[in-house]
């Protein structure tokens, strides 16, 4: 699967990223905006994966996007698993652990409900810069947690 990076300029070594763009190293600031958008999730499944690329299908609507990561995304992602897409902070979260993507095609984010009080907030994202990853809270294994009240 080809795919055109879009900030090419930034490279990364296997060893080492100091890369925040889309696609490299989950900044907490960038934690913190997911955890705030709890409505911002749409599951998907894993169609395939392809190196650093993973072609994923939305479940409850017609569409499919195509994710990039700077290392290789077989250790993280498995076809047929379903995980969630964060389209306006380009992330797909797993499990305990959020990755920051490149993302190609989509539907577009998830419209803010009319009363976005309602949604209680996501636990808040924990980064690891030795891992590139962000993290969910312990004994979360899904996105599920979060609640509507109302």
């Amino acid at each position: 699967m080809e795919h055109q990076h879009t900030q090419k300029s930034v490279s990364c070594r296997e060893s080492a990223c100091g890369s925040f763009h889309p696609g490299h190293m989950m900044h907490a600031v960038h934690g913190s905006a997911i955890s705030r958008t709890p409505w911002g999730w749409r599951d998907a499944s894993v169609v395939y994966v392809d190196g650093q690329a993973a072609r994923l299908s939305y479940l409850l609507e017609r569409g499919n996007i195509t994710v990039w990561f700077h290392r290789p995304l077989q250790r993280l992602v498995q076809r047929g698993e379903v995980v969630a897409v964060h389209e306006q902070f380009h992330a797909v979260r797993n499990g305990r652990f959020i990755l920051n993507v490149d993302i190609e095609g989509g539907i577009g984010d998830v419209p803010v409900p009319h009363d976005a009080t309602i949604w209680a907030p996501d636990a808040p994202v924990i980064t690891n810069l030795q891992d590139d990853l962000g993290h969910g809270p312990q004994g979360n294994p899904r996105r599920w947690s979060f609640r509507r009240f109302g």
